[in-house]
């Protein structure tokens, strides 16, 4: 038995990193954390993602080098982009990870989840993560560098929400 899903574009896959944190809860609710005044210190909220409101999420990410670059300034700048691409990632993961739960809910221990759908989570969500902004950075004496990257639209919890149901096989 096969089931049909969506395939994951191997660009972002190379990102690399395990993530879990989808709450259980009736329904298809996103409930991930809720920020409650987390901020970024040393080891603690280490790859996590949160939402603030119904209208943004924030994505706390683990340490990305900062070693990659000549001079300071493009050591940091890489290590931005690095550490916003790799919390792009992470809430991409999260929603994947959800999707092919909820599709395997009532498959038989045989089957296989068969990616193959036009709207994989990469495209449905790509607007809203291209406008994603760093709210704190934090850069350590070990040369890593981590950041909150906060994800940004109206009502987006429940457009996450609306879109994982169609992949509900209750």
């Amino acid at each position: 038995m096969k089931i049909i899903g969506a395939l994951f574009p191997a660009i972002v896959i190379a990102a690399v990193l395990s993530h879990s944190g989808f709450s259980q809860q009736p329904g298809i609710d996103v409930a991930w954390s809720v920020c409650e005044g987390k901020e970024l210190k040393n080891d603690a909220n280490l790859e996590t993602v949160c939402w603030t409101d119904g209208d943004a999420c924030r994505i706390f990410t683990g340490p990305v080098s900062l070693k990659k670059g000549n001079t300071e300034k493009e050591k940091l700048e890489t290590a931005r982009k690095t550490a916003a691409l790799t919390a792009k990632y992470i809430f991409l993961m999260k929603i994947y990870k959800k999707r092919e739960e909820l599709l395997k809910k009532n498959c038989p221990a045989d089957c296989e989840i068969e990616f193959t759908d036009n709207n994989p989570p990469a495209i449905a969500f790509k607007n809203v993560l291209e406008n994603g902004t760093i709210m704190e950075e934090l850069s350590y004496p070990d040369g890593s560098f981590r950041i909150i990257f906060e994800i940004r639209e109206k009502n987006l919890k429940k457009r996450v929400s609306d879109y994982l149901k169609a992949y509900d096989t209750r």
